[in-house]
């Protein structure tokens, strides 16, 4: 999946993204995590301004979207595995 034509010119979405390749190897869910940790943040904290260090808040963010989302897909996986297996 190529990445979008302005990724390269976005510092916030470049430094998300070296961030998602911790959580998991697959380049798609990599851009997911970084438009969903986008998007959350800016639900979370509409009031920041250009001079708040927001680090550790983006971190923590990130971090729980990534749990979150992987939460969702193991279990998703595992009630698949379940209804296809015909000895359940």
């Amino acid at each position: 999946m190529p990445l979008p034509s302005d990724f390269a010119h976005d510092l916030l979405r470049r430094v998300l993204f070296r961030w998602a390749t911790r959580f998991t190897l697959n380049e798609r869910m990599q851009l997911y995590l970084v438009e969903k940790t986008i998007d959350e943040m800016l639900e979370d904290l509409p009031e920041l301004t250009d001079d708040h260090q927001i680090d550790a808040d983006l971190l923590a963010k990130k971090r729980g979207v990534a749990l979150r989302e992987f939460r969702f897909m193991i279990n998703y996986q595992k009630k698949s595995i379940i209804s296809a297996d015909p000895t359940a």
